[in-house]
């Protein structure tokens, strides 16, 4: 009965569109589970195996391999590319494509596709909402009141305010830019540094991130006035330095975890 079970499942694994997740995206659990109708997910992530010894593990032949699906933090290679010789396009969850072999996929005429700017919306937003937050001490004073001593007087030091200060953004692109926009409604002077000047915008640029840092609203007396932070250095795992301030404010890797962007998945 169990080998037959096994037979049935490794047939309708074969009706399945074979797709290859080299490296998880976020929310890949919820995508699993509203596409396994259509896609035999082969989770190359999950296995300490070379690509081809994985494949060869799944009964999966890399001829029939046409999709990858990656995020930013694995490398797509050259070698990672030559190995499936019909694949046609590569989807990843990240703005940036730094991680792809854009060279070799041009060669060998593999589309690239970034859908990072479909939750630019919703990054912004975040990033507003972290701004705030540090800005107005408002996580701070959450967990002051929820661990207030009653007779103890309020003793939270000073926020400040958003409006008319001047924001320096790193790297203007689509959500740098939907940044940019959201601070113009708070009357921000709003400066930025990029690879290179944009030819439309009229903020200042500033070709050194430093110099950018040192003319922006974000330093006060040469330290930074605090944080709010949605990506980390090692994730899953944060420091716990960062942990410990009361000026950090941390969401973990969030920012695009809404109930729209569930629609698209």
């Amino acid at each position: 009965m169990a080998a037959m079970e096994g037979e049935h499942n490794h047939n309708d694994n074969k009706e399945l569109k074979p797709l290859l997740v080299y490296g998880p995206p976020l929310v890949f659990q919820l995508f699993e589970s509203n596409n396994s109708h259509k896609y035999h997910f082969l989770k190359a992530f999950s296995s300490d195996l070379p690509l081809l010894q994985f494949l060869t593990t799944q009964n999966v032949e890399p001829s029939s391999i046409r999709a990858i699906l990656c995020n930013p933090y694995q490398q797509v290679t050259a070698d990672v590319i030559r190995l499936l010789p019909f694949l046609a396009i590569i989807v990843t969850t990240s703005i940036g494509t730094n991680h792809i072999d854009l060279p070799e996929c041009h060669s060998r005429a593999v589309k690239v596709v970034s859908i990072g700017a479909l939750f630019a919306d919703d990054v912004a937003d975040m990033a507003m909402g972290l701004l705030i937050d540090v800005l107005c001490n408002i996580s701070a004073a959450d967990r002051y009141v929820r661990n207030l001593v009653p007779s103890k007087l309020w003793n939270l030091p000073l926020g400040s305010k958003l409006g008319g200060k001047t924001v320096g953004i790193v790297g203007l692109g689509r959500i740098g830019g939907e940044v940019a926009k959201r601070l113009e409604a708070f009357d921000c002077r709003i400066m930025y540094h990029s690879r290179s000047k944009k030819p439309l915008v009229s903020y200042p640029f500033y070709s050194n991130i430093v110099e950018l840092a040192s003319n922006s609203d974000v330093l006060i007396r040469g330290e930074i006035k605090g944080a709010g932070l949605d990506v980390f250095e090692n994730e899953p795992n944060v420091s716990r330095e960062l942990i410990t301030m009361d000026n950090v404010v941390l969401s973990p890797h969030a920012a695009a975890l809404t109930s729209e962007f569930r629609l698209f998945l």
